[in-house]
């Protein structure tokens, strides 16, 4: 997995644009022939040339991490399961994110404490720039902006919500199908963070 980052705050789930691209690469389309959809056809719909290209190069570096089987799920299964699938690929391609999945929302579900707390976000920040210089050199509006991108993220995945200034979570729920080919992939660290194990 890569270093850390902090440019899931200018990225988010991108659910929208991942699915129009899954369906471009089942038909047929190689990945530059979507860069290129993306940059001269403006395909998702964005107003500068810069952003449509950030767009394209990010969803098709987060397809890279699943299979064949998992990407065309996206395509053909039921909204909610073509989301988590989506956040799955976030959670295999964001170290940041991965870790605050582990450390915070996966200890929430094996507790059963459904809800983080603001403080919550903020000591798993804490944690992170006392283990990481890099991650120490961000200001705390970089912090702020985080929590609440993993907020937007997990809300539109629908594992989320905020609620009487908490964030109320749940967790993934897969069909049986996509939890034996996630753990034919040897991704059972990530089912792990998105189910609570169970």
């Amino acid at each position: 997995m890569k270093k850390y980052s902090s440019n899931i705050k200018s990225m988010g789930l991108l659910y929208h644009e991942t699915k129009k691209t899954v369906k471009l690469l089942i038909n047929g389309f190689a990945p530059e022939e979507v860069k290129a959809k993306a940059f001269q056809d403006n395909i998702f719909l964005l107003k500068t040339e810069k952003r449509r290209s950030e767009v394209a190069w990010k969803v098709l570096e987060r397809l890279k991490v699943i299979d064949d089987y998992l990407l065309a799920k996206i395509a053909t299964s039921n909204l909610g399961e073509s989301k988590l699938l989506v956040l799955l690929t976030v959670i295999k391609t964001d170290k940041l994110f991965f870790e605050f999945m582990y450390e915070v929302f996966m200890e929430k579900l094996i507790l059963r404490d459904y809800r983080i707390t603001g403080m919550e976000f903020s000591s798993f920040f804490q944690r992170k720039s006392e283990q990481s210089d890099k991650v120490a050199g961000w200001s705390d509006r970089t912090y702020n902006d985080l929590a609440t991108v993993y907020k937007k993220i997990l809300t539109e995945a629908g594992m989320g919500k905020e609620e009487n200034g908490n964030f109320k979570i749940n967790k993934a729920v897969f069909n049986h199908d996509t939890v034996s080919d996630i753990n034919r992939s040897g991704d059972q660290a990530y089912l792990k963070v998105m189910t609570g194990g169970m």
